[in-house]
């Protein structure tokens, strides 16, 4: 029960936190390339920092916090739009960026976090 706790409070302040830079940027789909792909850089420093998947604080910020954080759904309304829209090489350049971008920068994030690790 406490890691579901752990879980839904994460969550809800991941969204609020989300919520709160698509209110202050409102430069999509930019603003939702810096979620995922700052997302992605913290889920792998958690990663990295506690290596054991049932960690309090991984669960927490991991499945939690990040998990309400990034938000491939709307990412993946961003390419449609472009796409319905015409704009072939901007969803192009879209996805290309949040994958290649979100992978390469949760390595960096495992990597940094792997340092900390007991």
């Amino acid at each position: 029960m406490k890691n579901y706790l752990l879980v839904g409070l994460g969550a809800a302040l991941g969204a609020m936190l989300r919520y709160a830079l698509l209110m202050a940027i409102q430069k999509p789909p930019f603003t939702i390339a810096i979620i995922n792909m700052s997302g992605s850089f913290l889920l792998g420093v958690a990663a990295g920092v506690w290596v054991d998947k049932n960690q309090p604080w991984r669960i927490f910020l991991g499945t939690g916090l990040l998990g309400g954080y990034t938000t491939y759904s709307t990412f993946s309304m961003d390419v449609v739009d472009q796409f319905h829209n015409k704009q072939y090489l901007a969803a192009l350049g879209n996805v290309s960026l949040q994958t290649v971008g979100s992978i390469m920068l949760c390595f960096l994030g495992f990597a940094l976090g792997s340092k900390f690790s007991s």
